[in-house]
């Protein structure tokens, strides 16, 4: 099998590999449960094993917190702005045991936050990579663990920022007075949509200010203890685009693209038009075209390799 390239995207949580064919489609994929956080005895270098075995030894590049701190080899940050071609010129390669090099994307780092990404900029390539997107202004949301909103210019990231939304509300859901210990029910869409109008009108005091509503809400019987997740849901969700709308992250009528999981970039499209947003769902393995564009970029596909 012709393979040119080995692609890693490698999160905190998890490792996904693709094997890429010679018109950069991704013709195999392997899923495995070792993110930086948690790995096999043998640590990264047995991961990466488990990753790539039987697959031809063809040029490998990650992305992700394999570059971390706490990664196999850490992956110095770019500065905003940074145009996204400037990635293939600051790989970072280590060794691995079988003789084969791995190259790692840098993470992105914004000095006006300070803010820092790793992984998301390889999605954003990817997306950026689709003919269909304007060549000017794109503005990006990210959501999950910790959400990103991008404003990218001409091809490159100008700025981002990160709101801590879905580690928030697993905090709140698990282990505060208003979630823990409280059922769980089916999808509540009456609660959810109660929870974003409740950011919607918590002017300049914000969505927090409405945080202990949950609860009044649920002594009161107004919401019922099974519905008490979807309502903090619909909060944090909508506190997050008010913020996003008051820093300039979004405008009215201006869409924004949406990249991200299914269920959880539903959500938002959900709470969107409530702010008379436009969000933008992407397809695709974002990642892996990503991966591709960056490699191309850098040479790796015939072995020049950028400096």
């Amino acid at each position: 099998m012709s393979t040119p390239l080995v692609g890693l995207d490698w999160g905190s949580t998890r490792l996904r590999a693709y094997r890429f064919d010679e018109a950069g489609q991704v013709a195999e994929t392997r899923a495995l449960p070792w993110g930086s956080r948690q790995l096999p005895a043998g640590g990264f270098v047995e991961a990466f094993a488990q990753a790539v075995e039987g697959w031809p030894r063809a040029p490998v590049l990650a992305c992700g917190m394999v570059g971390s701190r706490g990664g196999w080899r850490e992956a110095p940050y770019l500065d905003t702005p940074c145009r996204l071609d400037a990635l293939a010129g600051a790989l970072t390669a280590v060794g691995a045991p079988d003789g084969r090099t791995v190259h790692i994307v840098p993470g992105l780092r914004d000095p006006a936050g300070p803010d820092v990404m790793r992984g998301e900029e390889t999605q954003i390539a990817g997306v950026l990579a689709q003919a269909s997107l304007p060549i000017g202004d794109v503005r990006l949301l990210m959501p999950g663990t910790h959400s990103k909103w991008v404003h990218v210019s001409d091809g490159a990231v100008t700025g981002f920022t990160t709101v801590m939304t879905g580690e928030l509300f697993a905090l709140l859901r698990g282990h505060s007075v208003l979630g823990a210990g409280l059922p769980d029910g089916g999808a509540d869409e009456e609660a959810f949509a109660l929870g974003v109008a409740a950011a919607r009108t918590s002017g300049a005091a914000g969505g927090l200010s409405r945080l202990f509503s949950a609860r009044a809400l649920m002594l009161e019987g107004a919401l019922a203890p099974a519905s008490v997740a979807d309502f903090l849901s619909g909060l944090l969700i909508g506190d997050e685009l008010r913020m996003a709308l008051a820093a300039g992250w979004a405008m009215p009528d201006a869409p924004v693209q949406l990249v991200g999981e299914d269920a959880l970039c539903a959500r938002y499209r959900q709470a969107a038009p409530a702010f008379g947003l436009i969000l933008q769902p992407t397809s695709g393995s974002l990642a892996a075209a990503g991966l591709w564009r960056v490699a191309t970029a850098a040479g790796l596909l015939h072995g020049r390799i950028h400096a």
